[in-house]
Parts: structure tokens; C-alpha cells; sequence
């Protein structure tokens, strides 16, 4: 069994990493809407000029409270770097959540705490975790 999810892991890495970037974000548009993310906020930015944000939606708990949320989509081989993470949180709107999703993995979990004291949370989710 360990073998088969191996083989289709890698199967799907391959077709993840051969698809066209705006393929790869609608498919984390629809990864967010099963997540909970609410479908009629879940938009593709631009392409050009983002900022780095690739999707941007809103995530309801519970008719509670809401999350705005802006999304960063690397589809890379290599680790995303501390760069990646300044940038969304520099693009961010007040009250906004950053988070990246990655193919891959990031470099280093130092640079994961707030770069100042009222800045931004982001979340960092691998292909592995989602």
C-alpha cells in the first residue's frame, strides 16, 4: 500500500508541476473552496502586478467570525525563501491573513515569526500537508 501512495504522489507532483500557472491557481481556488473557503469570495487576481497575491477569499467559522485571506502559489522545486514570505506580507491589506502554498518546502523556520510586533500572520502550507 505505502508503494501505491508513493507511485500516486509522484504521479500527481508531475502532472501539478507540468500544468500552466493559471491551471495550478484555479486548482488552489477549488482547494480553499473545499476548505471551507466561501466560493463566491474566492477570486483569481490579475496576472500581472499582484504583489505577490495570487488568490485572495474569505473563510467563515461557524458564523462567527470571518478571515480575510491572501494567497501566494509557488509552483517551484526549490524552497521558497524569506523573500516570498516579506513580500505577501507587505502586499497584505489591514486585517488580512497571508498564506503561501508550495510544491515544495521553505528554507528556514526562523524567519517565520513576525517581522515586527503588528505584523501580519502568515500561514505556510507544503504540498505534503494539504
Amino acid at each position: 500500500m505505502s508503494d501505491i501512495n508513493t507511485d500516486t504522489r509522484k504521479q500527481l507532483r508531475k502532472m501539478v508541476m507540468n500544468m500552466p500557472p493559471d491551471r495550478f491557481e484555479a486548482l488552489i481556488r477549488e482547494l480553499l473552496i473545499r476548505m471551507g473557503f466561501d466560493e463566491s469570495t474566492v477570486q483569481i487576481t490579475p496576472y500581472r502586478n499582484d504583489g505577490g497575491v495570487d488568490v485572495v477569499g474569505i473563510y467563515r467559522a461557524a458564523g462567527l467570525t470571518e478571515v480575510s485571506a491572501a494567497v501566494q502559489v509557488k509552483r517551484w522545486k526549490k524552497n521558497v525563501n524569506v523573500e516570498v514570505v516579506t513580500q505577501l506580507r507587505g502586499s497584505l491589506q489591514v486585517h488580512q491573513q497571508g498564506i503561501i502554498i508550495t510544491t515544495s518546502d521553505f528554507t528556514n523556520s526562523q524567519w517565520l515569526r513576525p517581522l515586527s510586533k503588528d505584523a501580519h500572520g502568515s500561514t505556510l502550507l507544503t504540498a505534503r500537508m494539504v
